[in-house]
């Protein structure tokens, strides 16, 4: 319809009284004649020459009011289109570790299944963070496991996506939380890459979540 709005008035509504007289043959033989047996003749009036003559119609007989409320919605629209592509844009987790996450930290605490780790784990348990990686180190392991992380500061509270680069779950991913408070960071993770994202910092019995407690260590 932009074409017509191009045009005069008067010039527009002959144009469309013509269309709609010659297009009324074809749905007059679908409706009383031999059109409905043939099948392209029988699309075509169906889904083009009939819609045509409806919206048309409608245009001629409303057409100043949809021009009207058209341009009154469009500002509307293109706002809400901002807005929503602004809302999407901060739900996607940054490529990038923040700053204030990266470095060396060292665990005060550990829990996993609503039990916490003996003393003597935690101490051996540190987890440093890089430009996209976490990289969780173990006193009794010789191999460091190094995830890719993608975080969300955007969200409440802080999420986090960790994939696998090793092991048995090589190339999954697992939600978590995190909050940082002063030189503290607390890390509450899924289990499994089928769980959902946790909610708070804690665990309970059988839930498959684990909350890691860190301390920033010196450089």
């Amino acid at each position: 319809m932009k074409c017509l709005n191009l045009m005069k008035p008067a010039t527009t509504r002959s144009i469309l009284r013509w269309l709609h007289v010659l297009l009324s043959i074809p749905i007059l033989g679908y409706i009383y004649g031999p059109v409905a047996s043939i099948s392209e003749a029988s699309f075509a009036t169906r889904f083009v020459f009939l819609p045509f003559v409806v919206l048309s119609g409608l245009w001629m007989w409303k057409g100043p009011w949809i021009r009207r409320k058209l341009s009154a919605g469009f500002p509307m629209l293109v706002a809400l289109a901002i807005a929503k592509g602004s809302s999407l844009q901060a739900a996607e987790p940054d490529a990038a570790v923040p700053q204030e996450l990266r470095g060396m930290w060292q665990a005060t605490a550990l829990e996993v299944h609503g039990q916490s780790a003996p003393a003597m784990i935690v101490e051996g348990f540190r987890v440093e963070f890089t430009g996209d990686k976490m990289i969780i180190k173990k006193r009794t392991s010789r191999t460091d496991l190094e995830s890719v992380v993608k975080v969300n500061a955007a969200t409440s509270p802080k999420s986090l996506d960790l994939t696998s680069l090793s092991g048995p779950r090589k190339g999954q991913t697992t939600l978590g939380i995190y909050s940082l408070q002063g030189d503290v960071l607390k890390i509450c993770t899924c289990e499994f890459s089928n769980d959902p994202r946790p909610t708070e910092f804690s665990t309970r019995e059988n839930d498959r979540l684990g909350v890691m407690t860190l301390r920033r260590m010196a450089e």
